[in-house]
């Protein structure tokens, strides 16, 4: 059997095909020119793997890790660009393989620059570098982001003049059966550019999470009428924009935040809209924020279906994604992770290691912990003496301590190390002081915090499938060494969590221990537990995995205010309200039901306001410690005694609720009852 080692080795080796950063590709007719131990190794595989050979008719050799795909381009020969139609990969490291068809998908990978697949003495090696030379000579190879998928490459065909006829390029002057009249020209698509008086969701998002900073430059590609840049220039932000019909005088410009806000929904065209999609990425330094509307069948259902979208009654174009399809698509175009902020909102990052450290700090709890407490020195206490002598650095070494769940290793982990060194020591030692005046059980709960943070992380990373990816920062590697060994013992650790969520027991073991915490709650016995979304960082590591899968299906919890957890069906579910922290009875505004076990994800909306329910004795979720406390226990009081016969653990409607009370002779302003006349 063939080495890792030895394989690498046979493909450095090699100098034909076309070769890439990653990987060699070569069509079937270059494999007698391989080492006979690497084609050997080659109809082995093959063979393993039962593929007929029809299946493939190129490799792919990868260059940097032990893996094989076989493609399949079945119109090689006919065709000027091919489509891959089949990829079976091989990853032999992990001993698993992927197979992938794209035979019914409209938009699949496309081949180029045939010549570099087949050896010089090929027949067809003349034909197929005249292919190449003629797209050369209209420009088709000057951005290669745009040129790999076939929806890409026919616009930008079309956009140079030219038509791709029976596999040959022709100007479309020639051709005047392709100058017909599209409905795309009927599509208003500047109506759906509003005015705002706040800023807009992605925005917001990039403000709350200090991605978007007044000393960082901003643009934002398809900025409609303006509202949000007037309103962060007038804030002292940096912030520029483009509009095709509002500002199409305005320069595209790179800028290290970018916002491509609300408009590839609003393309109806499905090249044009990865187009916008890779401008954007372009001028994109450091994330670039997308976000689209995402998909309600109650409110889609009542428009005319076009195309992958829908025409509004405004005559505007709206593409709804559910959550994973938006991600999908950003991911499969931008070849990067693309991180969920809130419902319909992503990040991507330029930089992995700028993507690792957000989805870690999307995490990361925050604690609450008390100050050190410094000891009165005594001439005999050296250790009080040194400690009082320097309380700033300690004060802040063992906030470091406590931050990290373990002792800084280097400078950038705690930036006064080499001052602490000078006074004390090494870390252990300056915690070995420390311990003799002080109690070290925050650090103990700080270490415990940590490590359920990080399965949370490896969880999640593992739920969106990002378990390819190296670990760049070197913050997390010490993390991993400390509390796993290794990053292969943190995946099979988050993997067994993941995987035990699937069961009911482990479920209820969760509940049970929301229930042991004191955490305000509603229970529904063996059925269900619902609390407020604040409580999330003090829920059990099974539970808060649980959630935060249901949360990236979903997006974020921004307008959402109590979670429900139903223990035996594999569903969450998250209700917002109006004004749920200052009304005495917050109404229903939008329940959401994320199915962990299929992955779906229904949506109800309470628009009608007859038919809204309210929620009855809030203060069963709410924080003890919380100001609107007493008022809202008061009130549930006052509730519950003047309608008795009511069961507040069911919803009811405020109409409904109106009509009781008037039976009583009482009425209902704001949180205080009057007497009928």
């Amino acid at each position: 059997m063939l080495t890792k080692d030895r394989y690498l080795s046979l493909i450095k080796s090699i100098d034909f095909g076309k070769k890439l950063p990653d990987a060699i590709y070569l069509h079937e007719e270059y494999l007698k020119f391989l080492p006979l131990e690497l084609q050997n190794f080659i109809d082995g595989l093959s063979n393993t793997l039962e593929l007929e050979p029809y299946d493939w008719n190129l490799i792919k050799l990868f260059r940097k890790s032990f893996k094989v795909s076989f493609l399949s381009y079945p119109d090689f020969y006919k065709d000027s660009y091919p489509a891959l139609t089949k990829s079976v990969s091989v990853d032999l490291e992990k001993l698993s393989h992927k197979v992938i068809k794209y035979d019914q998908n409209e938009n699949p990978p496309i081949l180029h620059r045939k010549e570099l697949f087949i050896p010089s003495s090929s027949p067809y090696q003349k034909e197929f570098q005249e292919i190449t030379q003629e797209g050369e000579e209209i420009g088709l190879y000057e951005k290669t982001s745009k040129i790999g998928f076939k929806q890409g490459w026919l616009k930008l065909i079309n956009e140079r003049g030219y038509q791709l006829v029976n596999g040959n390029l022709h100007p479309l002057s020639n051709f005047d059966e392709f100058q017909t009249t599209n409905l795309t020209s009927k599509i208003d698509r500047h109506k759906t550019a509003i005015t705002r008086y706040d800023f807009s969701l992605p925005i917001k998002q990039l403000l709350q999470h200090e991605i978007l900073t007044p000393d960082k430059s901003f643009f934002d590609y398809g900025c409609g009428k303006g509202s949000d840049l007037k309103a962060l220039n007038t804030n002292g932000f940096k912030a520029k924009g483009w509009d095709p019909a509002f500002f199409p005088k305005h320069s595209k410009e790179t800028a290290e935040v970018v916002n491509l806000g609300f408009v590839i929904n609003v393309i109806e065209d499905f090249h044009e809209r990865v187009d916008a999609l890779l401008s954007a990425w372009d001028l994109t330094k450091n994330v670039l924020a997308v976000s689209a509307m995402l998909s309600n069948p109650k409110h889609t259902n009542q428009f005319e279906p076009y195309k992958d979208g829908v025409i509004t009654s405004r005559n505007t174009f709206q593409k709804y994604y559910s959550q994973s399809e938006l991600r999908d698509f950003l991911e499969k175009y931008l070849l990067t992770e693309a991180h969920t902020v809130a419902p319909g909102v992503f990040f991507i990052f330029k930089s992995f290691e700028d993507s690792e450290r957000f989805a870690q700090a999307q995490t990361k709890r925050k604690f609450n912990w008390q100050k050190l407490v410094l000891p009165k020195p005594t001439e005999k206490d050296k250790a009080a003496l040194l400690i009082n002598q320097n309380s700033e650095v300690f004060e802040k070494f063992w906030e470091s301590c406590l931050e990290l769940g373990r002792l800084p290793k280097n400078h950038d982990e705690f930036i006064e190390l080499n001052t602490l060194k000078l006074i004390v020591g090494t870390p252990s030692k300056a915690l070995s002081v420390l311990a003799i005046n002080s109690d070290l059980k925050d650090f103990e709960t700080a270490f415990e915090k940590r490590r359920e943070d990080l399965i949370y992380y490896f969880s999640m990373s593992l739920f969106q499938k990002r378990t390819e990816r190296k670990i760049t920062s070197s913050r997390l590697k010490n993390d991993v060494t400390y509390f796993f060994k290794n990053k292969t013992l943190a995946e099979n650790e988050a993997k067994e969590l993941l995987y035990s969520l699937a069961e009911t027991e482990i479920i209820q073991t969760g509940v049970n221990e929301i229930i042991a915490l004191n955490i305000p709650h509603y229970y529904e016995d063996n059925h269900s537990i619902v609390f407020h979304k604040s409580f999330l960082d003090q829920l059990p590591t099974s539970i808060r995995v649980y959630i935060g899968c249901a949360t990236q299906l979903y997006g974020g919890l921004d307008n959402i205010d109590l979670i429900k957890v139903h223990i035996s069906s594999g569903k969450v579910s998250f209700m917002g309200y109006d004004n749920f922290d200052s009304d005495v009875l917050p109404v229903l505004r939008e329940r959401i039901k994320v199915n962990l076990w299929n992955q779906t994800i229904q949506f109800f909306d309470y628009v009608n306001k007859d038919k809204q329910p309210i929620l009855l004795n809030a203060s069963t979720f709410m924080d003890t410690k919380s100001l609107s406390f007493k008022k809202q226990c008061a009130f549930d009081k006052r509730l519950t005694s003047a309608l008795p016969q009511i069961d507040f653990k069911k919803s009811i409607h405020r109409n409904h609720l109106e009509y009781l009370l008037n039976e009583q002779n009482l009425t209902l302003k704001g949180s205080k009852f009057y007497k009928l006349k």
